[in-house]
C-alpha cells in the first residue's frame, strides 16, 4: 500500500519500448507545450534511443515538473540521458545530463577529440587529481570527466536553461 501512494504522489511512470521516443512519449503524457518545444531541440540534439523512463504529474502533467530519463546500450559503453522540464508561465526552464561511459577509451583520448571538435571554444575548469572539467564557451554546456582506470573514461555533460 505505501509503495502505491509513493508512486501516486511522485507522479506517473512509463517504461517505454524502443520504437517510442522521449519527445513523442512526453507529448503523450501531456507534457506543457512550451517544455515539449525545448524537449523536442534537446532530443534532436541528444539522439536518446532506447529503454525510456518518464516521470510526470499524475493528474496534471502540463503545469509540474517532470523527468525524463533514456539509457541506451553501445559498441564501446552506454549512455543515459537525463531531462528535467519547469513549466513557467510564458517558457520552460529545463536541464539535462548525458552520462557517458567509454569501455575502450581513456579520458586523454576524449579530450583530445574535444579539442579538436571545439578548439578554441572549450575552457578547461579543473584538470587535476583525475578529474577534468570542461566548458564550452559558445552554449555553456560543462563536461566533467573522471577515468576509473586505464582504459574507460565517464564523461557528464550537462546544461540547464532558465
Amino acid at each position: 500500500m505505501n509503495k502505491l501512494m509513493l508512486l501516486m504522489c511522485t507522479g506517473l511512470i512509463t517504461l517505454q519500448s524502443h520504437s517510442a521516443g522521449m519527445y513523442e512519449k512526453s507529448k503523450k503524457l501531456g507534457v506543457n507545450s512550451h517544455c515539449l518545444s525545448d524537449l523536442k531541440g534537446l532530443t534532436d540534439y541528444l539522439k536518446p534511443v532506447g529503454a525510456n523512463l518518464d516521470f510526470v504529474h499524475p493528474s496534471n502533467p502540463g503545469k509540474h515538473t517532470s523527468s525524463h530519463i533514456s539509457l541506451q546500450k553501445g559498441i564501446d559503453g552506454s549512455t543515459a540521458y537525463i531531462v528535467s522540464l519547469n513549466p513557467k508561465s510564458n517558457g520552460c526552464s529545463y536541464s539535462y545530463s548525458k552520462v557517458v561511459t567509454f569501455n575502450t577509451s581513456n579520458c586523454n583520448t576524449i579530450k583530445e577529440q574535444l579539442a579538436s571538435n571545439l578548439g578554441s571554444n572549450l575552457k578547461i575548469m579543473l584538470d587535476e587529481k583525475g578529474y577534468t572539467i570542461f566548458k564550452n564557451l559558445d552554449n555553456n554546456v560543462y563536461i566533467l570527466m573522471t577515468e576509473p582506470n586505464p582504459t574507460t573514461c565517464t564523461a557528464i555533460e550537462t546544461q540547464i536553461v532558465f
